[in-house]
């Protein structure tokens, strides 16, 4: 075969390729979720976790990166009334928050809802989900 002819081939099946790429699932999904959405999530589980009261009040974010999970976005909440630090990883194929030292998934409506949009939009299922919710908690403190 030549390699003009070869080339053409490989031009040819590339969607097809590229394709089978995004429907992986369980622990081969891809990473989607960025920086900014990871924020946003991290934002939603700080405010489950507190009183009422304080729902309303700001809160500074520290991006500490994937520090031992590369699927991973750890952050450090600071309330901006002292009221201690808290720590996330948001795992970054699914959009699962976990709270850190708790070692267990935050939930809310809030966060539920962004969640939903941030898998509606890369055609994550429920299934996808559930295979890597398996793999629990991402750090070491648990």
């Amino acid at each position: 075969m030549t390699t003009a002819r070869t080339l053409t081939l490989m031009l040819a099946l590339l969607p097809a390729a590229l394709a089978a790429a995004d429907r992986h699932s369980g622990p081969q999904l891809p990473d989607r979720l960025s920086r900014i959405d990871s924020a946003a999530l991290t934002r939603a589980a700080m405010r489950a976790e507190l009183q009422p009261a304080y729902r309303r009040r700001p809160v500074a974010l520290d991006f500490e990166g994937a520090q031992t999970n590369p699927h991973f976005h750890f952050w450090t909440v600071i309330p901006t009334w002292g009221q201690g630090v808290y720590h996330f990883a948001v795992d970054r194929r699914t959009g699962e928050v976990w709270t850190y030292f708790g070692c267990k998934p935050a939930r809310s409506t809030e966060l539920a809802a962004l969640q939903e949009k941030f898998r509606r939009r890369f055609n994550i299922s429920r299934l996808q989900v559930r295979k890597v919710e398996r793999e629990g908690f991402p750090g070491t403190p648990c």
